[in-house]
């Protein structure tokens, strides 16, 4: 595994939120308002706020530029380690601030539980490192950055595997699915065995892909088979030419099932003359290379305001072990 590039603190959880502050303050406005946006659960969340003919009373200034950010952190490295009486401190001590508690605790601690109930619980905010490495990948995926911000975001993550602060092993890839956003996609992949999306897309390497869709991730999880980066479907030589990543299956027999696909598909759908990447998948019908289980896994993952939450936004990786076990989304843990 290739080393972060962070430096290193003779005090663990110095090092630890060190490191974080120190990529936090190179990344810009949008991405920073992206990553806390996953952190408090809130959708409409902006840390800086820009704004023509203010209104405030009788006079309108042109313009009004505020920031809402005001955290206070607290991390911990060891699990059961979070101390009552310090978070009571820091609460009372900074009363207008919202104070974050980082722990790699599996579930929220009872004790910060409690705490949130006695105060206004939106002022105090629990994350575990494997939430956090979620967001920033679903940040590096779905918001426009220059690429020293993509680097970062990548090494921060490297740095939180380094330090053993995941729940979840990222590296058995023969063991694990990815799971996508798919109100379309799963109805087109029980149809077709092709699951498309925009072209160049990251993904993990993983053997299985499954789909969210109706609430819960469904019961399928196909092999996937091999993919081809950026294909425009209606351009007759680009299938012969294309270059093709496999996985559990052969260039050959990729580019036999896009060209079956191809030949069934609508060739008016306006996306088969725009560049796409193209993951070919074991089809439903062919169990050896699909696992199934006896049910959807129902979604009851909520913010911390306990408002009901999407499991996925871009992408989870989980093992495959647990999803057979799972019957809700909280008993998963993602890599």
């Amino acid at each position: 595994m290739n080393k972060s590039i962070f430096s290193t603190y003779h005090n663990a959880e110095n090092r630890v939120t060190s490191t974080i502050l120190a990529v936090l303050e190179r990344l810009s406005n949008p991405t920073l308002s992206a990553i806390f946006q996953g952190i408090e659960g809130e959708s409409n969340f902006k840390m800086i706020t820009f704004e023509n003919q203010y209104k405030n009373g009788n006079s309108v200034p042109d313009a009004r530029i505020f920031a809402s950010l005001d955290y206070i952190i607290e991390t911990k490295i060891e699990k059961n380690a979070v101390d009552r009486a310090q978070l009571e401190r820091h609460r009372n001590n900074s009363k207008e601030a919202k104070l974050i508690v980082l722990t790699p605790d599996e579930s929220c601690p009872q004790c910060i539980t409690e705490l949130a109930r006695e105060t206004s619980g939106s002022k105090i905010i629990w994350c575990n490192f494997d939430i956090l490495y979620e967001i920033l990948h679903t940040v590096t995926e779905e918001v426009t950055m220059i690429p020293h911000e993509i680097f970062l975001l990548s090494e921060l993550q490297a740095f939180f595997r380094e330090e053993g602060l995941l729940n979840a092993n990222l590296n058995d890839e023969q063991k694990t699915a990815v799971i996508v956003p798919a109100r379309e996609a799963w109805p087109f992949y029980k149809k077709y065995g092709i699951y498309r999306c925009q072209e160049n897309r990251y993904f993990m390497p993983t053997k299985y892909m499954g789909f969210y869709a109706e609430q819960s991730i469904q019961p399928l999880f196909p092999e996937i088979i091999g993919s081809v980066e950026s294909l425009i479907l209606n351009d007759d030589a680009a299938l012969d030419q294309a270059g093709v990543k496999t996985c559990m299956g052969k260039r050959e027999e990729v580019i036999e099932r896009l060209r079956e696909f191809k030949k069934i598909y609508p060739n008016t759908d306006r996306l088969n003359d725009e560049r796409c990447k193209y993951i070919v998948l074991a089809k439903k019908e062919d169990t050896s290379r699909v696992v199934s289980i006896k049910a959807p896994i129902k979604n009851d993952k909520k913010a911390y305001s306990g408002r009901n939450f999407a499991f996925v936004m871009k992408q989870a990786y989980i093992l495959i072990d647990e999803l057979q076990k799972a019957t809700k989304t909280s008993e998963l843990t993602l890599l």
